[in-house]
């Protein structure tokens, strides 16, 4: 569905030079920078938003302590021209895919399948108590996700409520409430084309210029260079592609005891 949505927005602006395509009914989509990157790739900016259609409720409200609305995620890809010094990639965009709380709910889940603690500042318990037990999330009363910003968090908080309105209005799935109809993801999109403002080589020209400026600061302490948005993805899958990925038993058992509950791991 997704994919269909963005292969709409993609058409519509080569026409129109913005478009904006919003779709409902979805099941989970996935990596959201997957959809951007596929405008980026036509040398056009992508932008994806969903919501749950108003379901699996996570985040508390910056200075509340109940959850009331989803991890609700934002995503840009743009294009560039540049090649990434550690791939050799020419032309990676620059991704940014980030949730509006401030670690997306899967992260805590294998923490808990780990048996590990996560850091401070990432959950509060059901009392409003900041926590570094994961399992604290999930407990009866469960606990809480904090909008992203720390002690700004009323920055995150605001832009999770941008996603759920445009997402849900969009999408005619509504937002966050009591007794929501399903979970799943609502789609919003919005596509430009930047042929219809400016030359797409000297936008090129323009952004890596740009891109290279903001990575010449030097590095804080601690760090070895300064990375740009999509950099340490592009570098991951690389190095996933030739040596795996790890996963955990308790999430490999996880899998496939779902695998066999609907026939499809013997």
């Amino acid at each position: 569905i997704a994919s269909r949505a963005m292969e709409i927005a993609i058409q519509k602006a080569k026409t129109y030079s913005v478009s904006t395509v919003g779709a409902h009914h979805s099941n989970h989509i996935g990596r959201m920078a997957d959809y951007a990157i596929m405008a980026a790739e036509e040398n056009m900016i992508g932008m994806v938003l969903v919501n749950n259609h108003g379901a699996a409720q996570q985040v508390a409200p910056y200075g509340g302590v109940e959850r009331r609305i989803s991890t609700n995620p934002i995503c840009f890809a743009v294009p560039t021209g540049r090649k990434d010094t550690a791939s050799q990639t020419v032309g990676e965009p620059l991704v940014v895919d980030i949730t509006t709380s401030v670690v997306a709910e899967g992260k805590v889940r294998v923490a808990r399948n780990r048996g590990q603690s996560i850091p401070e500042g990432w959950i509060i318990d059901a009392n409003g108590n900041p926590s570094t037990n994961p399992q604290d999330l999930y407990a009866d009363p469960p606990g809480a996700l904090l909008p992203f910003g720390g002690i700004v968090a009323h920055k995150g908080f605001g832009l999770g409520l941008i996603v759920d309105i445009l997402t849900g209005t969009i999408s005619n799935a509504g937002f966050s409430r009591v007794n929501p109809p399903r979970i799943g993801n609502a789609i919003f999109l919005t596509v430009i084309n930047i042929s219809s403002f400016m030359p797409i080589e000297e936008y090129l020209e323009q952004v890596d210029t740009f891109i290279e400026y903001v990575k010449s600061s030097k590095p804080m302490p601690g760090f070895d260079e300064v990375l740009v948005p999509g950099e340490p993805e592009t570098r991951t899958e690389k190095k996933r592609l030739t040596e795996g990925i790890f996963v955990e038993d308790e999430t490999w058992k996880q899998i496939t005891d779902a695998g066999k509950s609907v026939g499809a791991v013997l």
